[in-house]
């Protein structure tokens, strides 16, 4: 287990007063123009995805969020509105705190607001490269973009690569393409020995590209 450092455990010990949240894959957690006080949330056990659903009803994957990941940002900050879905990807549990608060404690924490900073120029430059892909790339380098993307954030030693829990119909989510031409992807990337598949798991045989 990794040591914890000196701004997770700052987080850690502020949000330890929050409260507690406990919810099941699927439930959503904020939704967009809520009303009242809009709590930011810390991340403790599992996965949340952001997302936006167009006028037809289709999701499209804006970012996923892992333990020790806040939530969401500009309402702290700039006291801007929620314009995104926030929904449990897994079981999840999370500490929750006034956006007042935490605003007060990134302005008295310059460290955790330095790492927070950092956080989002990485999550900035990954919007960047899907950016790039939604624009010129091919269903195979989409696919194998968000794959990589996943497998270095939230990816786990298998035998021979790196495994990822993720479904075909949620790289659709992520990629823009159908659920159909991902499964297509998915198979032909197999068939070359780049992917090992299991029912709701990518194996990477492959982590660059």
């Amino acid at each position: 287990m990794e040591e914890m450092t000196n701004v997770e455990e700052k987080v850690q010990q502020f949000f330890a007063g929050g409260v507690k949240r406990e919810l099941s894959d699927g439930e959503v957690l904020l939704l967009p123009d809520m009303t009242g006080p809009i709590p930011i949330s810390y991340l403790i056990k599992g996965r949340v995805v952001q997302y936006s659903i167009d006028d037809e009803g289709n999701r499209s994957i804006i970012n996923m969020f892992k333990p020790g990941a806040f939530f969401p940002l500009p309402v702290a900050i700039n006291s801007a509105p929620i314009t995104y879905f926030f929904e449990a990807d897994t079981e999840v549990e999370v500490r929750q705190m006034s956006a007042l608060e935490v605003k007060t404690f990134l302005q008295r924490e310059p460290d955790v607001m330095f790492d927070v900073l950092s956080r989002l120029y990485k999550g900035l430059d990954g919007i960047l490269g899907r950016m790039t892909q939604l624009l010129s790339g091919d269903a195979k380098s989409r696919v194998l973009y968000e794959l990589t993307i996943l497998s270095q954030r939230f990816g786990s030693p298998a035998r021979d690569g790196v495994e990822v829990a993720v479904t075909a119909g949620k790289l659709a989510e992520m990629t823009g393409l159908t659920r159909e031409t991902v499964s297509r992807t998915l198979q032909g990337l197999q068939q070359s020995g780049a992917v090992r598949l299991r029912r709701g798991i990518v194996i990477m045989v492959q982590t660059s590209f």
